[in-house]
């Protein structure tokens, strides 16, 4: 019993290390990804209006990486939550976490539109133009 509450106080505490009599942290900051021209050129907020009394519906692309979704301007799922991230590939936006992701197409105007579906293996469902959605750039 002791050697287990030992292997959990060991565990919480973590590795660290002394310096000048003092301890620090071990661990390392993960290092941020650079992002690519195409990447800088589509952080933003996209958006559009889900009914006729003006509900709006949103994505917001971060720099790092993340993704948040919010309606009304309230966030419904922030990018801790969400764990989704963005990245751009082949000139679309891929939109993803856990399970399948969402491809956006980039459009001369900044607008994005949803084109397709990618499954967890890799197969790709391409909607037809009349099921395809379109959000605006906002900022």
């Amino acid at each position: 019993m002791k050697q287990i509450l030992l292997m959990i106080a060991v565990v919480l505490v973590g590795c660290r290390e002394a310096e000048n009599g003092a301890y620090k942290q071990t661990t390392t900051a993960k290092p941020v990804k650079e992002l690519t021209l195409e990447e800088k050129k589509v952080i933003g907020e996209y958006g559009r209006k889900t009914n006729q009394f003006g509900d709006m519906k949103k994505w917001r692309l971060l720099k790092d990486g993340g993704v948040e979704w919010l309606y009304n301007d309230t966030i419904i799922l922030s990018a801790g939550e969400l764990d989704f991230t963005w990245i751009v590939v082949a000139g679309e936006i891929q939109i993803g976490g856990g399970g399948p992701s969402k491809a956006y197409r980039i459009n001369e105007d900044k607008s994005i539109t949803h084109i397709a579906r990618i499954g967890k293996n890799g197969e790709r469902k391409d909607f037809p133009k009349e099921e395809q959605e379109t959000l605006k750039r906002i900022k």
